[in-house]
């Protein structure tokens, strides 16, 4: 899928080579097409670049890593003094968090990537509405899976925490 901005040059480009555009059709296809190969060739480059690219997961100090911490929410069902100050705090609109599909997809990217573990945290993941659903995609990936809970609504996902194998639960 192209980015919001190369699409957004690419339909303003094919706008300027329409027919009785007043630039001039010909030369507005010519410019169209023009700019249609540059940005072929800037894909090639991309392409190129991201296959001689190996071992992502390896920082500047040849360190692998293999552990990624997802953060599900940044909501709580407890008022701590250290996170959740007395004047509150800025949460952010549910349209700007992950759906259990793109977590499941994020998760697969970096699996197919070298992660073995990945721990599921936020605030508090067991609040999140879908959290069965994530539990039941990430379970599918050959991971150690992981959450750190408050431990509060545990109880009610036991059953779920087990049919799902979770491997770790921390408690904090």
């Amino acid at each position: 899928m192209l980015s919001r901005s190369v699409a957004g040059t690419l339909k303003n480009s094919l706008v300027l080579g329409l027919p009785g555009s007043t630039n001039g059709a010909k030369e507005s296809m010519e410019a169209v097409f023009q700019q249609y190969f540059i940005f072929l060739e800037f894909l090639r480059s991309k392409t190129r670049l991201m296959k001689e690219i190996k071992n992502i997961l390896t920082d500047t100090h040849q360190r692998k890593h293999s552990y990624l911490r997802i953060s599900l929410t940044e909501r709580c069902n407890l008022r701590c003094t250290y996170c959740m100050p007395s004047e509150g705090v800025h949460l952010s609109p549910k349209s700007c968090l992950m759906t259990a599909d793109e977590v499941y997809e994020i998760a697969k990217v970096f699996v197919k990537n070298g992660v073995t573990k990945i721990r599921l945290t936020g605030g508090e993941p067991l609040i999140r509405k879908d959290i069965h659903q994530i539990l039941e995609k990430l379970a599918s990936l050959p991971i150690n899976l992981a959450i750190t809970t408050n431990a509060v609504v545990v109880d009610r996902f036991i059953p779920v925490l087990k049919e799902w194998e979770l491997e770790t639960l921390m408690l904090v």
